[in-house]
């Protein structure tokens, strides 16, 4: 899902990071890693497909949309498919939200995009396909047979995209580990910016469709008999995020090691704005210019300290994060007091605050504070869950966040200090169990 309007608000504050995949000056990629699940679902959407079953003309899309991403960007060193598996707990419930407005909002006879859920029958059909056109590809294409192929199919537990960082982390610490390759990676979510700067890797690149215009006239070569639309290279554009970590360099006057610091910063501070792990604050968002406000706190805070970092050793620190947190809610408290100046009912931001979730949750009322505490401490672990997931993997294959709703920013703070962070491993879910907890009744069959 990614973290709605980031982008956008990325590509405005740092122009020139966005480039035609036809311009002259594209590199040649070592490395290129697709994430499957926007191609399936595109494939859908082009084939206007019914049956609950893998159809030719879809298999033809979703294969021919995949060859078309390996000749745009040829790689000279790995090719890495990834497909959706089994997800983390914290995921799940996400889906399982999605899937049940999916669900009622399902026209009989109409396809079921449950179908791309881990385990069954279709994705295992898909699975088989794609085994056998790689199959193909590798003995009879040289655009797939010089790249060493990588194949991680749904029966591998793990979000693609994330299959797909965890195997970048991994082939970082073999001797055999090249430095300054460049790669690019395909996937339609924004969160795969912070992932991409989490690597490090100095060249990087985010391939997507540019916007709605990527749908052409039958004009282009990439193509097979039973295909319904054409595609040419105008249709996409990448996202460099190497000149997204020069602009950091300059937005926040650093270099080398303080640079590196201050990109893993950067990635912690946006998951105030929203990622697939949590609901969102419903006092920020990102479209009404919330996240310039973090970023200039977030400055001004670092100034204050000596340039100290939220982020030492891969964990918080919670001074600064206190801080900072108490900076931003400072910022909201003026913006509400601006727009309630002339309310003659005005009520405190606090007393505001404290009413949302007594809206939410009528039934806690005697309950306010250990509602409050409990609510905070889920958003500590959300926090440093997705910290740990985004730089070293899944930390908690069991870890959830149990509420409908976040807490408003201002009401966490007191409990920074009390927090200490604890995760159980455990193990991923089964296919069959993921898919009971996840599909709604209409997806049964």
């Amino acid at each position: 899902m990614g973290v709605p309007g980031f982008f956008r608000w990325l590509v405005n504050r740092y122009p020139l990071t966005r480039q035609n995949m036809h311009d002259p000056s594209q590199p040649r990629f070592n490395n290129l890693y697709i994430d499957m699940n926007g191609i399936l679902y595109k494939a859908a959407e082009i084939t206007h497909i019914k049956e609950n079953r893998l159809t030719p003309d879809f298999a033809a899309e979703m294969c021919r949309y995949l060859d078309m991403l390996v000749q745009f960007c040829r790689p000279t060193d790995t090719l890495f498919i990834a497909v959706d598996g089994c997800a983390p707990s914290a995921k799940n419930l996400q889906q399982r939200s999605r899937r049940f407005k999916s669900g009622h909002d399902m026209h009989p006879g109409s396809f079921d995009r449950c179908n791309f859920t881990a385990g069954t029958p279709f994705m295992n059909d898909i699975n088989n396909y794609l085994l056998k056109f790689i199959k193909e590809k590798k003995q009879n294409d040289s655009a797939w047979r010089t790249p060493k192929v990588v194949y991680s199919s749904s029966f591998v537990p793990g979000e693609g995209e994330h299959k797909i960082l965890d195997w970048i982390r991994s082939c970082r610490h073999q001797s055999n580990w090249k430095p300054n390759m460049t790669h690019i990676l395909y996937s339609t979510d924004a969160d795969l910016i912070f992932l991409t700067l989490r690597t490090h890797e100095p060249y990087f690149s985010i391939l997507r469709e540019a916007d709605s215009s990527a749908y052409q006239k039958p004009k282009e070569k990439f193509e097979y008999s039973e295909t319904k639309m054409k595609w040419d290279a105008d249709a996409f554009e990448i996202l460099n995020i190497n000149l997204v970590r020069e602009y950091l360099s300059v937005d926040f006057n650093v270099k080398g090691e303080e640079l590196e610091k201050t990109i893993d910063d950067f990635v912690a501070i946006s998951f105030l704005v929203g990622n697939d792990f949590i609901p969102e604050f419903s006092d920020i968002v990102i479209q009404k210019g919330s996240f310039n406000t973090i970023i200039n706190c977030f400055k001004e805070v670092r100034t204050k300290r000596n340039n100290e970092h939220l982020i030492i050793n891969g964990d918080f620190n919670k001074s600064f994060l206190k801080e900072l947190f108490t900076k931003i809610v400072s910022e909201l408290e003026n913006v509400y007091n601006e727009q309630n100046e002339k309310n003659p009912e005005k009520i405190s931001y606090e007393q505001y605050n404290r009413n949302y979730i007594l809206s939410k949750y009528p039934d806690q009322k005697d309950n306010y504070d250990a509602l409050i505490k409990d609510m905070a401490f889920n958003i500590f672990n959300a926090f440093y869950w997705v910290l740990q997931y985004y730089e070293s993997g899944c930390p908690s294959w069991i870890w959830s966040y149990r509420y409908h709703y976040s807490p408003p920013l201002q009401l966490v703070i007191p409990f920074i200090d009390q927090y200490e962070p604890h995760f159980e491993l455990g193990t991923p879910t089964r296919p069959l169990l993921q898919q009971l907890f996840v599909l709604p009744p209409q997806s049964a069959d």
